[in-house]
């Protein structure tokens, strides 16, 4: 089971932690995406039942279904509310500026027409 590691950067020794943590090993890429391939032609092949499966493994979740992973919108929203006001308006924000900048990549419709009458685009 995978173990997520919480840093302090008020505590003594962040910066070295941090640093341990961001130093990356290229030599691990071919096995990192052999891994992911592996992974995500299981999900392909198997669906719900895996992606359950690989939650419990990699995340400790203690899940049977996917309903088991599913999170209620009144549980999230309790979530939001009990985060101190300045932790909300971050995630708030955050949200804000992500949803906008995917909105700007969506593709837009766009033609011309040439010079001969002809009409390109989309």
């Amino acid at each position: 089971m995978s173990v997520i590691n919480r840093l302090d950067s008020s505590k003594q020794g962040f910066n070295e932690q941090l640093a341990q943590l961001l130093a990356y090993d290229e030599t691990q890429d071919s096995q990192i995406e052999s891994a992911v391939s592996e992974i995500l032609a299981d999900v392909r092949q198997r669906g719900d039942v895996a992606v359950v499966e690989y939650s419990r493994k990699f995340d400790g979740v203690n899940a049977q279904t996917m309903a088991d992973l599913e999170v209620s919108k009144e549980a999230c929203q309790a979530a939001l509310d009990a985060l101190p006001a300045e932790q909300r308006e971050a995630l708030i924000k955050a949200a804000e500026r992500i949803r906008a900048y995917h909105e700007r990549q969506q593709a837009q419709d766009w033609s011309y027409e040439e010079a001969d009458g002809t009409v390109l685009g989309v």
